[in-house]
C-alpha cells in the first residue's frame, strides 16, 4: 500500500494531507513524511485513555501528523497529558460535525420535523420511537453487541418502535431484525416494529425520538447534544468510556427490565450537566473554519520554507 500512495502523492503533489482515524493510516503517514508533505488529522469518533488507534509510548519510528485537532479540552487532555503528544502537536478546533448540524437554514420547525420523520419512519401514534445505535467493526458487531441487544431488547417491548440507526460503514442491513424477531419467535411474544436505517440525518432523527440507546458508540455523545434522554447498555462495565453515567447526561440500563422502567419514565439530561459535559468535550464555534484556517498557516509556512 505504501508504494501505491507514495505515488500518488508524488503524481498529485498536494500542498498538505488531513486524515481522519490517523491510528488506520499510518502508510499516509510514512507517505507524508518521506515526501515532505505536512500531514493533519481530526478526531474521529470519542477518544478516551488507551483508545487503540493512538500510539501509548513514544519511539524513534513513530510518525504522528504535525497537528491533530480534537473536540474538546477532554480529547486534548487524553493525548497531551495522558498519552505521547508533545502540546505543539494538538489543537483543540471543535467537532465539525456539529458545524453540519448548525448550518443556517436547513430545518423546519421542530415540531414539523419531528412529526415528518416519524412519519417516514412509519411510527404510529402514541408508540415511542427508540433510537439504537449500531456499531461498525463486523466481530464486535455479531459478537459482543448482538449480546448486549439481546439481553437488552430480547423482551416484549409493547408501545415502542426499534430504529436501528447504522454506522456508515456498515454495508448490508445488519443482524438487527433478524435478531429481535428471532427472540420473539423464540420467546412466543409480539416483536416490535423495527426500522434500519443509514442515510438519515442523525440529529433530526435524535431530536424525533423519544430516547436513544448506544453501547460503544459516538452516538451516545451526539444524544446528549441533541438533548435527548440517552441510554447506555452497560451489560459490560467497560461500555462507559467517557463516563456519561457519571456525568449526568446517560442513564445505565443492563437489561430489558431496565429499559422498560427507563421508557416509562423518561427523562432527558439536566441542562447544567449538560452544558458541563458539553464545554468538557466540545470547543464551540466554527471548527471547520478553524481548521481550515490553520492548513492555511501551516501550507503557506511550508511554500515559504521551500
Amino acid at each position: 500500500m505504501l508504494p501505491r500512495i507514495e505515488r500518488l502523492v508524488g503524481e498529485i503533489e498536494p500542498r498538505a494531507i488531513l486524515l481522519a482515524q490517523e491510528g488506520i493510516r499510518t502508510p499516509w503517514l510514512i507517505a507524508g513524511r518521506q515526501t515532505g508533505v505536512p500531514v493533519f488529522a481530526v478526531q474521529h469518533g470519542i477518544l478516551y485513555p488507551s483508545h487503540p488507534g493512538y500510539a501509548p509510548t513514544r519511539h524513534p519510528r513513530l510518525v504522528l501528523p504535525r497537528t491533530t485537532f480534537v473536540y474538546g479540552d477532554a480529547e486534548r487532555e487524553v493525548l497531551v497529558g495522558r498519552g505521547v503528544y508533545r502540546p505543539e502537536e494538538v489543537e483543540v478546533s471543535g467537532s465539525p460535525r456539529l458545524d453540519l448540524d448548525s448550518a443556517p437554514g436547513d430545518a423546519t420547525t421542530a415540531h414539523a420535523e419531528r412529526s415528518d420523520i416519524r412519519a417516514k419512519l412509519g411510527v404510529a401514534d402514541g408508540d415511542k420511537l427508540l433510537v439504537v445505535s449500531t456499531i461498525n467493526l463486523r466481530f464486535v458487531q455479531r459478537s459482543h453487541f448482538v449480546h448486549v441487544l439481546a439481553r437488552v431488547l430480547g423482551a416484549p417491548l409493547p408501545g415502542v418502535h426499534v430504529v436501528f440507526k447504522q454506522h456508515p460503514g456498515e454495508f448490508d442491513a445488519g443482524p438487527y431484525r433478524a435478531l429481535l424477531e428471532g427472540l420473539a419467535h423464540a420467546g412466543g411474544y409480539e416483536a416490535p416494529p423495527i426500522s434500519v436505517v443509514k442515510d438519515i440525518d442523525l440529529y433530526r432523527l435524535l431530536r424525533a425520538a423519544d430516547a436513544h440507546l448506544g453501547v460503544l458508540s459516538t452516538v451516545l455523545t451526539e444524544a446528549v447534544i441533541a438533548g435527548v434522554p440517552n441510554l447506555i447498555a452497560l451489560v459490560d462495565q467497560h461500555a462507559d468510556m467517557l463516563d456519561y453515567v457519571a456525568a449526568g447526561v446517560a442513564r445505565p440500563v443492563r437489561n430489558a427490565d431496565d429499559l422498560r422502567a427507563e421508557l416509562r419514565d423518561l427523562r432527558p439530561p439536566e441542562p447544567r450537566a449538560q452544558q458541563a459535559f458539553l464545554d468538557r468535550h466540545f470547543r464551540p464555534g466554527d471548527a471547520t473554519g478553524r481548521i481550515v484556517a490553520a492548513l492555511q498557516q501551516a501550507i503557506g509556512s511550508t511554500a515559504n520554507a521551500r
